[in-house]
């Protein structure tokens, strides 16, 4: 096998190259970085490199930053390290809201993980996500850049809690569960003391776990499922701030869709399905319609089965998305019902018929017999 993406390390090395040959040897020094899964060439679909909203650079990149203020604020460092620790994460936030502001289509959102730096690189997947809503809200580009920091800085709280807590494959204790919760609470204090000019990142720190039903933590406010806000309802004082809104919707997809030592990333369907159930109760209704306008629902590279019309049977591999139609790729047949290699046609879901729109929409069950039998394992939703 040889590998299609180079694969980046939690503190921003490279740990292989694209183009390296896969060995027993590298593979098994990869399974001891806990490098869950990569991209290889199958020869099927080589011309179309997955995009996504941030380059794996840039990835690389901010989880160094985000990492180096973490260390920071846990071995107790000055007021001041810990102030220029953040303000580097400033210009980390410009260059994702530069990213995603150029990004030309619809591109997926979360990349592979290591799982010893989830929280790491799911911050800096949030802080995308964040700006990509905001986008939808129209917000100004320094309420994007705001946004962008708010996501990179929403699990700082995180650092007071025991990594064995945090990475813990089975059920949480009671007492263990009330640690967790405290999280944003932690974090709103630690960027409190930061002094930093943009107050958006703390609120967003100490409310992103809140629901709309009042039911969240760490104080039970509510939501109103709406983007605007009147001025009735913001001296209130009982109401959760919008920013805060958009990361939990940002927070939560991510979360879905990335390995945890508890269960596997669900499957994107099931993921946007999951979120759509959310809406109302746990997230803002508005924001999730918002964002599932824009997120692809198949992104580009993933291998999806059709369920209908002339190629009933038939796998596909998805090879582009566009920004207008992102629940409607461009998919290009590989194999035929009996795994055989075809001819491989490219079908544009937006341009064709109604039918053959319906053909990526199959029922629960059969997506996941599909998923068990491409991937090897059979992935279980949790509550989300």
């Amino acid at each position: 096998m040889v590998l299609a993406r180079t694969i980046w390390g939690p503190s921003g090395e490279v740990l292989l190259a694209r183009g390296a040959v896969l060995t027993a040897a590298t593979i098994a020094a990869l399974h001891r970085r806990e490098v869950s899964a990569v991209w290889v060439k199958d020869g099927t679909g080589d011309d179309e490199d997955p995009a996504e909203l941030v380059s794996d650079q840039l990835r690389a990149a901010a989880a160094k930053q985000v990492q180096d203020l973490f260390h920071a604020v846990s071995r107790g460092a000055s007021g001041r390290v810990v102030r220029e620790a953040a303000k580097r994460l400033l210009n980390v936030a410009e260059s994702i809201v530069e990213e995603v502001l150029s990004a030309p289509v619809a591109a997926e959102l979360v990349a592979i993980k290591t799982h010893d730096a989830y929280t790491l690189q799911h911050s800096v997947e949030v802080a995308a996500a964040c700006v990509l809503l905001g986008l939808q809200i129209g917000a100004s580009r320094s309420s994007l850049r705001e946004l962008a920091l708010g996501g990179l800085l929403h699990d700082l709280g995180k650092v007071r809690i025991p990594a064995e807590v945090l990475n813990k494959t089975g059920p949480l204790t009671t007492e263990e569960w009330e640690l967790v919760k405290q999280h944003p609470t932690w974090g709103f204090e630690i960027i409190s003391a930061m002094d930093l000019e943009e107050v958006t990142p703390k609120h967003i720190a100490w409310q992103h776990h809140e629901r709309q039903d009042g039911k969240g933590y760490p104080r039970g406010l509510r939501g109103t499922n709406r983007v605007a806000r009147d001025h009735a309802e913001f001296l209130a004082g009982n109401r959760i701030a919008l920013c805060a809104e958009i990361c939990a919707v940002a927070d939560v997809y991510c979360a879905m869709r990335s390995d945890r030592p508890y269960r596997p990333a669900m499957p994107p369907e099931e993921a946007v399905a999951a979120l759509r159930e959310a809406a109302g109760s746990q997230l803002n209704r508005e924001l999730v319609d918002l964002f599932l306008r824009t997120v692809p629902v198949f992104p580009p590279g993933i291998t999806v089965r059709l369920y209908s019309g002339q190629f009933n049977g038939y796998f596909a591999r998805v090879v582009r998305c566009s920004r207008a139609s992102p629940d409607k790729p461009v998919i290009r047949l590989l194999y035929d019902p009996d795994g055989n290699p075809c001819q491989p046609l490219e079908i544009d879901l937006a341009r064709s018929p109604a039918e053959i729109r319906s053909w990526l929409t199959p029922p629960t069950v059969a997506t996941r017999q599909v998923h068990q039998t491409l991937q090897g394992t059979a992935h279980r939703p949790e509550p989300t």
